[in-house]
Parts: structure tokens; sequence; C-alpha cells
């Protein structure tokens, strides 16, 4: 009974997953609005915010000799241009929901020149990306 309940079961999922993808249907924008490339050549795009001045940063995984997860970088978007220098380089521990998770521009950026930048840092001792860097306490 045992392995007729497994056949089903292997044979379900086989059903399920040899299924064709339904295709996407195609975009549809509201009058006015146009569907347009922007900045290219970016590694996994995370995030991004506008500067007052026009630029664009734009958080990406990986740095400029790395597209791996544990690396973060800054780019900027300026005159119709991405700039091949990255603005910041990050280490960070960047597997399942941790690594380079979000940016803001200081409300005043434009006079005080302040950035704020959320992510969780490799570990400086162990593991780059230990689940738990604390030792429980004795109970």
């Amino acid at each position: 009974m045992r392995r007729y309940l497994l056949f089903l079961l292997f044979f379900a999922v086989l059903l399920i997953v040899g299924q064709p993808a339904l295709a996407a249907s195609p975009l549809t924008l509201p009058p006015g609005f146009i569907d347009e490339l922007v900045v290219n050549g970016l590694f996994s795009p995370r995030a991004f915010v506008f500067a007052p001045d026009g630029r664009i940063f734009i958080a990406e995984r990986g740095k400029a000799s790395s597209d791996d997860q544990n690396f973060a970088s800054i780019r900027v978007f300026k005159n119709d241009a991405l700039l091949l220098t990255r603005a910041l380089e990050l280490d960070t521990c960047g597997d399942s929901e941790r690594g380079f998770l979000g940016m803001a521009l200081d409300p005043d950026s434009a006079n005080n020149g302040y950035s704020y930048v959320y992510y969780t840092r490799q570990a400086t001792t162990g593991a780059a990306c230990a689940f738990n860097t604390y030792t429980n306490p004795p109970n």
C-alpha cells in the first residue's frame, strides 16, 4: 500500500511539474506611460533612490570583481550614463533574506551629503554568515 501511495505521489508531481508554464500576458500601461530601459549593465539590482540633483543611486548584488551574493555595491547613474566606478562596495552576508536590504537619502542630502544603507554585514570571526553567532545561556 505504501509503495502504491508513493507511486501516486510521484506521478502527481510529475504531472504538475511536466506542465508547460503559462505565458505571461503582455505589459499593459495606462495612457501616457511608456516602457523604456533606463539603466543597463547591472548585477542583480536590488533598490534605487533618486537624488535631488537627478542622479540615481542603485543598489546591486556583487562588486567590480565578483557577482557573489556576499558582496554588494552602490552604483550611480548620472547624465544618462552608469558611472564605471562604484560609489561604495560592501562585504555583506547575502544569503537568504539578508545582504543589502535597502538605502535612503537624507531629506537634506543636497546640503549634508548623508545617505543611509541597511545591510547585514559579515561576521568578524568564524563563518562569514553564521546563523547563530552567540552562545546560548545556560539553563
